[in-house]
């Protein structure tokens, strides 16, 4: 990670890192030279490419291409720069949220609970499937950079993700169902509103689909080759996944699920909204106020000055129901 990188000039390094804004030029010798930027979700580097002495191919620090490299450090003032000998083109990396560039997505924070909630799958297809996923560029950098709505909830850039995580987060701590139940569930939400990728892009044909389809339409069509790369690993699985993603959809949606799971995540969906737009209403009111007229609704918090947090609750010696036996 390039918050991680050595300070002392001299030092090697060996990564994999983004490529952001190559440049060539020449330096006040006659010597031609490449600069850029090496860039991950920790921040970003400058780096030369110095033609006298680079091997390998200059074609792969297009913009955005994942590259490894191995370089040296050394400083130039108070600039520490990266002189790259030797560089080649990565896409298969074991942990594409590492890339993420945090020029593109400045919540760190929400790109660690990501990463969490994608570390704690323990089925091997599913934990392969949301690798496969994750590592197009197509759709991660827009996962994590796009609203999740144009007004209603999380509407402002990196939403889709915060509100994503938000779900599997909800999902993942409902321990009646079974660990395959569950973790089926945290995809599933994790990736209920991945159409959105598409339809909150800006751009004229993005615009045309948020017009015209609803984003639920897509959202099996995105996931569809990474699905039936799953269904040669769990079939079961990856039935049960695309369920899970359209099953309250359309006009002959069911009334009852046939995974109780759905409800959870059909659940999770409502809470992170609730919780966004409740936020949103109190932001700007004293802490002391426990109602607010907010567009049309209505939001309401029971104020209490005596707040006993839970592990400060008095014991009474009676025990619990289950103790009492009840």
């Amino acid at each position: 990670m390039i918050v991680n990188l050595p300070s002392l000039p001299g030092s090697v390094i060996a990564g994999t890192y983004r490529i952001n804004s190559p440049e060539y030029r020449i330096a006040k010798n006659g010597n031609e030279y490449l600069r850029l930027y090496l860039e991950d979700r920790s921040g970003k580097v400058e780096a030369h490419v110095w033609y006298e002495r680079y091997q390998g191919r200059l074609d792969c620090f297009a913009p955005q291409n994942k590259v490894s490299i191995q370089a040296r450090l050394r400083c130039f003032g108070d600039r520490r720069i990266v002189d790259i000998s030797s560089a080649t083109q990565n896409d298969e990396v074991e942990s594409p949220i590492d890339l993420i560039p945090a020029s593109l997505c400045t919540n760190a924070e929400v790109l660690d609970r990501l990463q969490q909630i994608i570390a704690c799958i323990e089925i091997p297809a599913l934990k392969k499937f949301l690798r496969n996923v994750f590592s197009e560029d197509r759709f991660l950098i827009p996962f994590c950079t796009v609203k999740a709505s144009r007004q209603h909830h999380h509407s402002y850039t990196g939403g889709l993700l915060r509100h994503s995580v938000e779900c599997a987060e909800i999902v993942s701590g409902i321990s009646c169902f079974s660990a395959v139940e569950r973790e089926l569930g945290v995809v599933a939400a994790l990736l209920h509103d991945c159409a959105k990728t598409v339809t909150m892009a800006n751009s004229g044909v993005a615009s045309k689909k948020r017009t015209l389809l609803n984003h639920d339409m897509l959202t099996l069509e995105i996931l569809s080759t990474h699905l039936h790369h799953m269904d040669m690993d769990w079939e079961d699985g990856a039935v049960a996944l695309r369920y899970l993603l359209s099953w309250n959809k359309g006009s002959f949606k069911p009334k009852v699920p046939a995974m109780a799971v759905a409800e959870a995540i059909a659940s999770a969906d409502r809470i992170s909204c609730g919780i966004e737009r409740s936020e949103k209403a109190f932001a700007k009111v004293p802490e002391n106020r426990s109602i607010v007229f907010e567009q049309g609704g209505k939001y309401y918090r029971p104020v209490c000055l005596d707040v006993i947090e839970p592990n400060e609750m008095p014991h009474t010696g009676g025990g619990s129901f289950f103790e009492a036996g009840f």
